[in-house]
Order: structure tokens, then C-alpha cells, then sequence
């Protein structure tokens, strides 16, 4: 048996603490969009809630551009503006991850880990041209080169879904990505001094056992011989390192042979990411895809001991909502009380382990052919446990088998329930789990101190009453928070209550609609309710904006592909040199507010100037305002931000408005949200090709200008065959669609000039940024 050895030093670290994703975040799954369109619908994703992204393996696929991504050709190869993945560029790839970072949602990458793509060493000619980069497929020692053979089968030795499966005990050690001079290249590829990029520093201090990569000078990489499990570690180094990815989706976890996670994975993420706040060490988190309801085969892949920071998603939980709510009505709503896989801790609803998930990219939502996906979502968002929520964009087009529909509200399209139900968990949904009633129609459970929940999955009209038992003091008005209540298609007769009070023995009475109307109302899929005291209202503004950048119209005729690209959210546009913020708050005796917080970006502002930001925990990042004004019912508090110290285009503004509670009980505010848009200095583009160095910079009649922008830019002109003498607006009038340059990569515009006469070319470069700012620059 071939020893099981990796090129990654292990260092005897102790656990320093345990490093879990967030508690009471949610996660969006967004998918079949690209890396360009989910950066400009940053705001959409900001305003909805979500607190991380988990986007589709961004490499380069095996059987082509249109590709989901999961049979891997090439982990390093993000595509360029020649040849594109099916979500885009590197350079777009970078940008969206910058734009997550700077709005304080973490990026969470699909890691496939298990396979490569469809083709094996049984193809000479893709053997010879060298067949996966950094792998081997077949070589005179090995047949099968650093895989299982073709007839193997099993979980750990098969081909999953038919794709060549890495077989993580081989030791065949290369430089994976070849660089001229080195002795053992991989065979069949080209070396190139590029690769250098690809490979850690080794005159880097070590951190925690690894040397880091060398941002600063990517070219001083070290190539190193490793396997390929080497291989695989480095990649997963790499994208945390220098594409800033906070964490991962695991693929196909029990194919995969548990020694990789546990003597390798977990030493190879230990401590690897940096808080962006006060740049401390972090264990990245992941969570892994092992497709059963079987807790030991779970645990086996599950590690959260302060070293490994390692979750898995809730296949038990999802398998009881497939059958109860596919049930439409006469599933048994017990059947969830103790389904999830949090249980595994031998406690089932305190919220330590599983990812939860109501539909995703392989299965249809729970619930998803009779309605009740509504109801599933509504479960998961308001239980104990990190929830996730499932978005196909349908960018590229309907018809795709794969992946699977999703929920195509999930960012406000469509006007769906989902986006409330997710703003209802980051106002509402946090403590311990108390179930108050549970029979085989209506499952309540309390948040306890924080929110009372109803479900109830009766397919036929009206409601059902319950008198639960609750930890709220006697006294307290509860107001349902979700708009089931006043929606009168939900409750046309007005029959669920809008508030409730708690009697003096600690009780309250709900009704908990069914999914169906009374009739003469119709199925509304919305059989739930969540009761909770209401948090102060609020109005935040931006006091200094300038103008506004509305959101896109909404086509005559949607369909799926332009609702993918329409940006819902408003922009507020500022052009001064501070960003004066007010938040107007309600202190009455219905909702008294006893403090506010606000968030610049990702935590990057010192808002009260105390040197002081919280790094961790439920209010990283947040800043007490500058100032206090109490009022008659209204408490306004106002903050000065100087704009210089804020990048150009979006910055995302956060507030908390806390209502006044008893000692002991849980914290509950009011959110508010404004996406900005710093416009203080033109737009930057320079001319690359041409070189503009006065002579023979063009030597062919027809040539491809090239220019090179800042992140701001979204359409540039090259105005050729001026005299040199135009004034701005007489370069600006001359604007068209003839001269309009086609955006080749994120940050790259191209256009070609035909006709060319010898002698001298005055050009014009004219960048627009979506405000109307623009720069004239001239060649």
C-alpha cells in the first residue's frame, strides 16, 4: 500500500479555540449567475440579509464553458477575457470577492476535492497534451496515474456520477506546476516561469507551520515537489491567501477518505485566515456535502474542536421536510422535532451542528411540487442552527436539468416571502429552542425571550388556536413580525391575531394559519407565524446624498434571465468629502429604544473614535454614533464619516436600533440598511495599447486599442482622428455606439480601429461610471 503522505508540514499546533461560522447567520447558495452580475447585485444580496455566499467551483471545467463546474479540468484557471468560464474571468472573480469582503459577507467557494472531470488516461492524445494540469492520468508506473482505476468501485475507489476519482493515498511526487529548470516537472506539461505564481514563498516566515503566499511579489513563489493531496492543500491555501475566500462547501465528502481531512485539510486551514477588523487568525469554516441520514457516516467528516473547524450539511433534516411537507398536508409534523443532525451532540435544537437547507443545486426543495417550500424555509430560518437558502439565478437560461430550481425570490425578485423570512431572522431569531406545542398538523416553538414560532401544514382553509406555555414575562405584547397577520390573502377574514399579550401565568394564545385560505380564498403557501416584541421603528438617511441611482426597470415582459440581472436596490449617491448618516428612532413605550450601532463596509470605520471596534461575534464591526439627540418619542443619532477614508463606488452602511429589554433576556433591533455610492473623483481609464510613446506604436492599418480601468467603470469610448485641438464637450459630443469599446474583462475594454493612415493618431479615451461621472483622457 502506497504510504499516505502529503508535502504540506504539519505543525503540532495546539487549539487555540473553536472557529464556527457565525451563529444566527444565514447563507445564500447563489448559483447559475455570473461573477459580474452577482458583484453589481451586491446590494441585493446585502439589503436581503445574508450574512455569506457560497458560489460554484470557480475553475476551469473539464467539458467546457458551459460547465457548472464540477468536473474539474483546471482549480487555478479561472478564465480570461479569450476565454471565459461559464461565470467569467479571474479578474472578475477577484472583483466579486473584493466586493464581499468590503460588504461584510463571507465568500464560501464549492472545493471539489474528491475528482477531476470525465476523461482518463485511456485517451492517449489527452495524455500527451497533458491531460488535468498538476495531475497525472497514466504514466509507466501507474496505469491509472494519481487515480482509482476505471472498474474500481465503492464510496471511496468509484467514479462518482462517471468522473476520474483522485485516489488521495498515492505519493508520486512532481512539481505539479512546472517551471523551467526544475528536474522533476510533472511530464506532458510546459513549464512556465508563470506558475511561480501558484506556489508559496519559502523565504516567508512561517505561519502556523505554512509559508504564506507572496502577495506583494506573486513571481517569488517556490515550486516544491508534492502529490497530489499536496496539490489539492495548496489550491485551498491559494484561494483563501490570494482570492480572499472565507471558507468552503466540501463536494462528495464521504468519497473521500477521512485521513485527508483529519491528518491534512484541517492542519493545512488551521488559523489560515485573517479578521479583517484587527487582522487576527481564524480557522476558515467549512461544511461539507455527505449525502445520507446516517449520523455516524456524518460525524466521521465532522470537526469542531477548536483545531479542525469543520460543519456538514443537514441531509437528515432535509430527507424529514422531503417527507412531511411533500406530504401537502398529511405529513407528521412531528416527524421534525428531532430530526436534524444537531442532535449528534445528543442535543437536537441547540443549533451546534449542521447546515440546514430546504432545496439546493442536486434536489428539489422540500416542499418544492405541492407549495410548501414556503413552509420549509420558514422552519429552518426560525429553528436553532446555521440556515441556507438556495438561489438559481437562471442567468444562463432555463431548461438546464441541472442544477435544480431554486427559490427565484431569494434576493426580492418575484415578490416572494423569502427575502421577509430572512430579515425576520436577523431582527428576531436567536436563543435557546423550547418546544411549546407539537401535534401532526402545528409545531410551536419558542426563541426564548426573543420570538414564538407557529407552523402548520393543514392543507385546507382557515387556522388553527393553540395556548402555549412561553418564558416571556407576563404582560409582554408579542406582534406578529412576518405580514402573515395583515396580509389579506393569508388572513382575509382577519382572524390571526396581529398582537398577542402574555397572561400572568406566563401563556399566550396564537392562531397559526393553514396553507389555505378561507374560502373564497385560494392556496397561499404561507402556513406560519412568528410572534415577537416589536422592535423601535426606524428611518436612516444619508443626509448629504446627492442623487440617487434607481434600481433597474423590470422588463414588460420578465423572464428569468432579466430578472437575474435586475439590481432591486436603490443607491445613494454622495459626492462630498464626509458622509453625514442620521437615524431617526422611535423611543415611545410601545417600542423603547435604548441604543443604536452602525457598521461602514465591512467594519473598516471607527465611527465614535474610541480605537475601538468589536472583531468577533454577533456586532463585529459595529460603532456606537457620534452623537445623541433625545426627543418628544424620537431619539435621533448622527455620525460625520470622512469620505477619504472610503473606496470609490459601493460602500454598504448597517444600523441597530435596540429596543429597551428586561436583564437576562435575549437582544432584539431593528435593521437598516443603505448601500452608497462615493462619487468624490472621475472615473480612472489609461490607454495600454497603444503605448503612446511617439513613435511606431501602431504598425498595421487595422489595431485593437486596449485600456485598463479602475472597478468604477462601466462603458468606455475611443474617439480616434482628432486634431488634438477639441475642446471636453466638443470629445463628448462626439460620443457613440460606433465608438463604444466592448468590455473584454472586468477591469479591460478593447476596440478596434480599422483604416489606420501613417502619421500621427490623436485618440481620446472617454470612461463612464454608472453615475454619469466620466474622465476624458487624451493620446
Amino acid at each position: 500500500m502506497q504510504k499516505r503522505l502529503s508535502s504540506v508540514f504539519c505543525a503540532g499546533v495546539l487549539a487555540l479555540c473553536a472557529n464556527s461560522a457565525p451563529a444566527e447567520t444565514v447563507l445564500l447558495q447563489y448559483f447559475e449567475s455570473s461573477w459580474e452580475t452577482m458583484e453589481r447585485r451586491m446590494p441585493d444580496v446585502f439589503m436581503a440579509g445574508y450574512d455569506g455566499v457560497w458560489v460554484p467551483p470557480p475553475g476551469r471545467a473539464d467539458s467546457g464553458g458551459f460547465s457548472v463546474g464540477y468536473d474539474v479540468f483546471d482549480r487555478f484557471e479561472f478564465g480570461n477575457g479569450n476565454s471565459r468560464t461559464l461565470y467569467g474571468t479571474e479578474q472578475g472573480f477577484r472583483a466579486l470577492s473584493d466586493e464581499f469582503n468590503r460588504a461584510g459577507i463571507s465568500l464560501y467557494i464549492d472545493a471539489v476535492l474528491n475528482h477531476n472531470g470525465f476523461r482518463d488516461g485511456s485517451d492517449p492524445n489527452f495524455v500527451a497534451f497533458g491531460d488535468y494540469p498538476g495531475f497525472i492520468t497514466r504514466a509507466n508506473f501507474d496505469v491509472d496515474g494519481d487515480f482509482h482505476g476505471r472498474f474500481e468501485g465503492g464510496d471511496l475507489n468509484g467514479r462518482l456520477a462517471g468522473l476520474i476519482d483522485i485516489n488521495q493515498s498515492k505519493n508520486y511526487r512532481f512539481v505539479r506546476h512546472p517551471v523551467p529548470g526544475f528536474a522533476n516537472n510533472i511530464p506532458n506539461e510546459t513549464p512556465r516561469e508563470t506558475n511561480r505564481m501558484f506556489y508559496p514563498d519559502q523565504d516567508l516566515p512561517l505561519q502556523f507551520g505554512r509559508r504564506p503566499f507572496n502577495l506583494a511579489n506573486p513571481m517569488a513563489g517556490d515550486p516544491t515537489e508534492e502529490n497530489s493531496v499536496g496539490l489539492l492543500l495548496r489550491y485551498m491555501q491559494y484561494m483563501v491567501e490570494v482570492h480572499g475566500v472565507d471558507g468552503f462547501r466540501l463536494d462528495a465528502t464521504k468519497h473521500i477518505p477521512t485521513f485527508f481531512f483529519n491528518d491534512f485539510y484541517d492542519a493545512t486551514l488551521f488559523n489560515l485566515g485573517r479578521n479583517p477588523i484587527d487582522n487576527s487568525p481564524f480557522t476558515p469554516f467549512s461544511f461539507g456535502e455527505n449525502f445520507t441520514g446516517n449520523f455516524d457516516s456524518l460525524n466521521a467528516y465532522v470537526r469542531k474542536d477548536g483545531f479542525g473547524n469543520r460543519d456538514t450539511l443537514d441531509f437528515p433534516l432535509f430527507f424529514a421536510m422531503e417527507s412531511i411537507f411533500g406530504a401537502g398536508g398529511f405529513g407528521d409534523m412531528r416527524g421534525l422535532e428531532f430530526a436534524s443532525y444537531d442532535s449528534a451532540d445528543g442535543d437536537a435544537n441547540n443549533g451546534t451542528r449542521g447546515v440546514m437547507f430546504a432545496g439546493s443545486h442536486d434536489s428539489n426543495g422540500a416542499g418544492a411540487f405541492n407549495g410548501y417550500n414556503n413552509l420549509a424555509q420558514a422552519h429552518i430560518l426560525t429553528r436553532t442552527g446555521l440556515p441556507l437558502v438556495y438561489y438559481n439565478a437562471k442567468e444562463f437560461g432555463d431548461g438546464r436539468d441541472f442544477p435544480k430550481d431554486g427559490r427565484g425570490d431569494s434576493l426580492g425578485n418575484y415578490a416572494g416571502a423569502l427575502v421577509k423570512l430572512v430579515q425576520v431572522n436577523d431582527e428576531y431569531i436567536r436563543g435557546p429552542h423550547a418546544t411549546r406545542w407539537i401535534d401532526g398538523d402545528v409545531y410551536i416553538y419558542e426563541r426564548q425571550t426573543a420570538a414564538l414560532i407557529g407552523l402548520n401544514d393543514r392543507g385546507d382553509g382557515g387556522f388553527d388556536q393553540r395556548t402555549v406555555q412561553t418564558a416571556f414575562a407576563p404582560g409582554t405584547v408579542l406582534t406578529e413580525v412576518t405580514g402573515n397577520a395583515t396580509d389579506p390573502i393569508v388572513d382575509p377574514n382577519n382572524d390571526i391575531f396581529d398582537t398577542v399579550t402574555v397572561n400572568g401565568g406566563g401563556q399566550v394564545t396564537i392562531r397559526v394559519p393553514r396553507m389555505r385560505a378561507p374560502s373564497p380564498g385560494g392556496f397561499h403557501s404561507r402556513g406560519y407565524v412568528v410572534y415577537a416584541p416589536r422592535v423601535p421603528n426606524a428611518t436612516f438617511t444619508i443626509t448629504n446624498a446627492t442623487g440617487q441611482i434607481l434600481p433597474d426597470a423590470a422588463a414588460p415582459q420578465p423572464n428569468n434571465q432579466t430578472e437575474a440581472r435586475r439590481r432591486l436596490t436603490p443607491i445613494t449617491i454622495v459626492q462630498d468629502d464626509t458622509i453625514e448618516l442620521a437615524l431617526a428612532v422611535e423611543n415611545s413605550p410601545q417600542a423603547p429604544n435604548d441604543n443604536a450601532l452602525v457598521k461602514v463596509n465591512y467594519g473598516q470605520i471607527d465611527v465614535d473614535g474610541d480605537g475601538f471596534r468589536n472583531a468577533t461575534g454577533r456586532f463585529a464591526g459595529f460603532e456606537s454614533f457620534q452623537s445623541e439627540i433625545n426627543g418628544d418619542g424620537l431619539t435621533t443619532y448622527t455620525a460625520s464619516i470622512d469620505a477619504s477614508l472610503l473606496p470609490e463606488g459601493y460602500n454598504y452602511f448597517e444600523t441597530r436600533s435596540f429596543l429597551t429589554r428586561p436583564s437576562g433576556t435575549q437582544p432584539l433591533y431593528n435593521v437598516e440598511k443603505r448601500v452608497v455610492y462615493l462619487d468624490r473623483v472621475p472615473p480612472e481609464a489609461e490607454l495600454t495599447f497603444p503605448t503612446a510613446t511617439g513613435t511606431n506604436d501602431i504598425q498595421s492599418r487595422d489595431y485593437e486599442a486596449v485600456v485598463r480601468t479602475d472597478k468604477t467603470v462601466n462603458s468606455v469610448h475611443i474617439i480616434r482622428d482628432l486634431t488634438g485641438t477639441e475642446t471636453d464637450q466638443q470629445i463628448l459630443a462626439l460620443v457613440s455606439g460606433a465608438n463604444a469599446a466592448r468590455r473584454f474583462d472586468r477591469q479591460e475594454y478593447r476596440l478596434l480601429l480599422t483604416e489606420l493612415v501613417a502619421g500621427t493618431l490623436n485618440l481620446a479615451v472617454v470612461a463612464y461610471e454608472q453615475t454619469g461621472n466620466y474622465s476624458i483622457t487624451r493620446y
